[in-house]
């Protein structure tokens, strides 16, 4: 709290006067973080019209699966995921924090355009937010994880692209009539 009220140019009576606890000060941190990061991310932000067919339902499955990896490759997500990743069991608020300032949107979107395929019985009947956290596992497998625990350097826009037709491809698999 001290190098946080000297970088402000401020006394640690004041950062207490508006956070309660260290915690709430990170949460805070991580909060206007995540929406600085996450502004960018260019995702529909309303529900897009139903798929036409397959094909459709393909090519965006593979835009926010390029656009999502993409953004989760950036240094700055890195670094701010191995924060929160660390410092979870001493804030577990933080996980939380974290999650509704930014994955629950997209989780909830990409499970928004599942449901519609399901229904338009493009996909198999089954729960669309499992079926997106299968999606999303698909997607950062490999190239996210390989950074995470800096086996490699940040992608290329092809390495993204090859990942994510692979997830596509192995999803569809998975989840197609």
């Amino acid at each position: 709290m001290s190098t946080i009220a000297a970088a402000v140019g401020g006394s640690k009576a004041t950062l207490y006067a508006y956070f309660r606890s260290k915690a709430e000060l990170f949460g805070a941190v991580l909060t206007n973080t995540s929406e600085d990061l996450g502004g960018g991310l260019g995702l529909p932000e309303t529900p897009e019209p139903p798929c036409a067919d397959g094909a459709e339902l393909a090519a965006r499955l593979t835009r926010f699966g390029r656009v999502l990896l993409t953004f989760m490759c950036r240094p700055q997500t890195v670094a701010l995921y191995r924060l929160v990743i660390g410092e979870a069991g001493r804030f577990p608020e933080l996980g939380e924090t974290f999650y509704k300032a930014g994955p629950q949107e997209k989780i909830e979107q990409l499970s928004r355009l599942l449901e519609g395929g399901m229904a338009q019985g493009l996909l198999r009947a089954d729960d669309p937010s499992r079926a997106a956290g299968d999606f999303l596992s698909l997607c950062r497998a490999r190239t996210h994880q390989h950074l995470l625990w800096g086996l490699a350097p940040e992608p290329t826009e092809a390495e993204i692209a090859t990942d994510i037709d692979r997830a596509v491809g192995t999803f569809l698999a998975a989840y197609r009539v």
